[in-house]
């Protein structure tokens, strides 16, 4: 495998999308905004009968967000992105007493445990590159 191809598919693991959302394209659609795609996503839009439950978690530079929407058959989500600052230890700690910051119709069962994993990837401390196999630094 190239080393583009290898970026490309470590890029992608930082990006995931659920159901509805299969893209960045279709989180900005469906909440009416136009904004770049962050360097980490997890956006999940599960849409039963007659309604919708939308949670997106970004990071921006070194600053995670979560925002949410949901709606009944009538409207969508438009209007009611607004992302809110989130800190991914807060999470853990909460989940350590019982309780979930992030709690979302979205998110139930797989998609939840799913978040969870990709949280504790993403939000973990970078490991410093192995030297080269030439003795270098």
């Amino acid at each position: 495998m190239s080393n583009e191809q290898v970026e490309k598919v470590a890029r992608l693991k930082m990006r995931e999308y659920h159901n509805r959302f299969r893209s960045w394209a279709d989180v900005c659609e469906n909440f009416g905004i136009d904004e770049p795609e962050p360097d980490r996503v997890f956006a999940v839009y599960d849409t039963p009968s007659y309604e919708g439950y939308a949670t997106v978690v970004f990071r921006r530079g070194r600053q995670w967000f979560h925002a949410s929407g949901s709606h009944c058959s009538c409207y969508g989500l438009e209007g009611q992105w607004k992302p809110e600052p989130f800190l991914p230890r807060d999470q853990f700690a909460a989940l350590k007493q019982g309780k979930n910051l992030i709690d979302s119709y979205a998110m139930r069962g797989a998609e939840e445990q799913q978040f969870h994993d990709w949280l504790r990837k993403m939000s973990a401390p970078r490991k410093p590159p192995p030297p080269d196999s030439k003795g270098g630094k």
